[in-house]
């Protein structure tokens, strides 16, 4: 089986054990990952206590190969059903692929119709998959950068509405602003504010697909000033503006 996972929230650890030989890598949230698992032999390990959010989908090999026949993906497939191994290295979630796991995660039901949803979010996803080129993580970087990058995190995550400057930031993690500049990509696969925008955009539609607060609230809660701005980055993040998201989850409810 090919494993389609996508993380959502948490840290993770991969570990791919064979040949009493243990591979592990390092999954940051907002990230999906290809892998090759032929007898059950991996571990997902995560901290607990923390609010840890995954979608899986499996395929069979030969099933997952056909439907990417097209795509440069495929290259990498055949070695690793000789090497079970991360396929395609880490990538980040973008905008349109959220949508889409987004649709699959509020969906609920059982029969004919459910299944054909189900099944025509799964093409969506992999469509995306196969046409969007975004940049792919490196797993290289050493456990220090790790660690500095985590920091990062963990700063933008508690203070979302009043973030600090680059270089405070740094400070507070203590590396330089250019270094930090440097190692933030390679281990989330974008610049620092651009990982502080998801954050932000993340939270916002958590918090309107909730409905306990408005637009406004929420504008506030996670640092803009202007709801217009916030609209705007809104509906260019997501292409779906929060006042049609709010509706959308009114009629469902």
């Amino acid at each position: 089986m090919i494993s389609l996972f996508f993380y959502l929230s948490g840290n993770f650890r991969l570990f791919i054990i064979k040949n009493g030989a243990t591979r592990k890598y390092h999954l940051p949230p907002h990230t999906y990952s290809l892998h090759y698992d032929p007898n059950g032999q991996y571990l997902l390990e995560y901290l607990p206590c923390k609010r840890i959010r995954i979608l899986r989908i499996l395929f069979p090999c030969r099933c997952f190969e056909k439907l990417m026949e097209r795509s440069d993906i495929i290259s990498e497939i055949d070695p690793c059903l000789e090497d079970p191994g991360i396929i395609n290295r880490i990538k980040s979630i973008t905008p349109s692929l959220r949508l889409v796991i987004n649709q699959i995660l509020d969906h609920a039901g059982n029969g004919t119709a459910e299944y054909f949803f189900f099944l025509a979010r799964i093409f969506d996803l992999l469509n995306h998959i196969y046409s969007e080129n975004d940049k792919a993580i490196d797993i290289s970087v050493t456990p220090s950068d790790r660690l500095h990058v985590g920091k990062a995190q963990n700063i933008f995550i508690n203070n979302m509405a009043d973030p600090p400057a680059l270089n405070d930031l740094a400070s507070r993690v203590g590396v330089s602003s250019a270094k930090l500049k440097q190692i933030f990509p390679k281990v989330c696969g974008m610049p620092p504010y651009a990982y502080l925008r998801k954050l932000r955009m993340e939270k916002a539609m958590d918090l309107i697909r909730n409905g306990k607060m408005n637009i406004t609230e929420i504008a506030y809660d996670i640092g803009y000033n202007s709801i217009s701005h916030f609209s705007k980055v809104f509906a260019g993040y997501f292409g779906i503006k929060p006042s049609q998201v709010r509706s959308l989850c009114s009629v469902k409810r």
